[in-house]
């Protein structure tokens, strides 16, 4: 009940003064803004903002249990395919063209592969375009992998 008192303070006065509604329509707008723009960001860019990266990890006590010229390891991960729309093919195309002069031993991706189950056929359109791993592939499910439907049924 208290806080519904201060209410009735300053909302007589937020009627009355123009220059503070001005300014708090502003601020709205300014954070309706930012979040228009963090949505967009999110939407539009961040799934096609794909990348590769190049690492090496020396493992000095694995000497002898490891190929002599190392292990090459092509490590997917949180693709989220969705229905295949132009912007799905394009996240499929660019990871084809980041890929396709790679040779790796062994290809992994840790999750997330569809965001629904219309990304399934995706799933499959990209690893048919992969160069082929020389010693396999192998998968984890990830939690988007888990939602609407029945494993038995991928599998």
């Amino acid at each position: 009940m208290r806080s519904l008192g201060r209410i009735g303070e300053w909302l007589p006065r937020l009627m009355q003064d123009r220059q503070l509604q001005r300014r708090i329509a502003g601020g709205l707008g300014l954070l309706s803004g930012v979040g228009v723009g963090l949505a967009g960001y999110a939407l539009l860019h961040e799934p096609v903002a794909i990348e590769l990266e190049q690492l090496t990890v020396r493992l000095p006590n694995a000497r002898g249990r490891l190929p002599h010229k190392g292990l090459k390891i092509l490590h997917l991960s949180d693709t989220h395919f969705q229905n295949l729309t132009r912007r799905e093919r394009a996240k499929i195309e660019r990871i084809r063209r980041l890929t396709a002069e790679l040779e790796y031993d062994l290809l992994v991706h840790t999750g997330d592969f569809w965001h629904n189950e219309a990304g399934i056929e995706n799933v499959a359109m990209l690893l048919d375009m992969l160069p082929k791993p020389r010693l396999g592939a192998y998968g984890v499910l990830g939690n988007h992998d888990y939602v609407c439907y029945s494993h038995s049924d991928i599998l």
